[in-house]
């Protein structure tokens, strides 16, 4: 396959997987998806959507967990547990939203020219990376309501989140975005 397809199966697969966590209401970090084999009911979906063959969409799999797409949940080389990160989903939106609507941005509403960025790593652009935190938050809350375990525990586990978040020294860290994590959780 040559760069152009990959990259249209990426997007493809990328696209399936952000439609598969909408269509369960839950953050993105507590949806999992296994690619085991290929008999796996998982593997022939993403197979007949790709139009390839099991190696093909290993190399897809190999690519977007490389770019940070996707990340295992379990510390293992194999495909299971394998978790779209907030850099797939936003490239699977972006996507989607452009072949919906192939008009450029510019185009649309007039060119705009904030500046110039540079960055060596992960970075969001944005007041008190408030998107990131509440993603955290909400990922938390949901995974303690998953748990295995008595209300009690998970109303605690809660209760202490709730405390931690409105620490004074945790809110002068997380800036504003203290305050609105802490209002998020029902604290304040």
């Amino acid at each position: 396959m040559n760069k152009e397809q990959r990259e249209q199966m990426i997007d493809k697969l990328l696209i399936h997987l952000n439609d598969e966590v909408e269509k369960t209401g839950d953050p993105i970090g507590c949806v999992r998806f296994d690619f085991q084999e290929a008999t796996d009911k998982w593997d022939e979906e993403s197979i007949a959507l790709l139009q390839t063959d099991a190696e093909g969409l290993q190399q897809i799999l190999n690519v977007c967990l490389s770019r940070g797409y996707l990340k295992r949940s379990y510390m293992t080389r194999r495909c299971e547990g394998i978790e779209l990160t907030e850099e797939g989903q936003g490239r699977a939106i972006s996507v989607d939203a452009a072949s919906r609507n192939p008009k450029p941005v510019a185009e649309m509403h007039g060119s705009i020219n904030i500046g110039t960025m540079n960055a060596n790593g992960a970075t969001q652009i944005g007041h008190g990376n408030v998107q990131n935190i509440e993603n955290v938050i909400q990922t938390w809350l949901a995974l303690i309501d998953a748990a295995d375990a008595p209300e009690e525990q998970k109303k605690e586990a809660k209760g202490l989140l709730a405390k931690f978040v409105e620490h004074p020294l945790v809110n002068t860290c997380l800036g504003i975005a203290g305050g609105f994590a802490a209002q998020m959780m029902g604290a304040k």
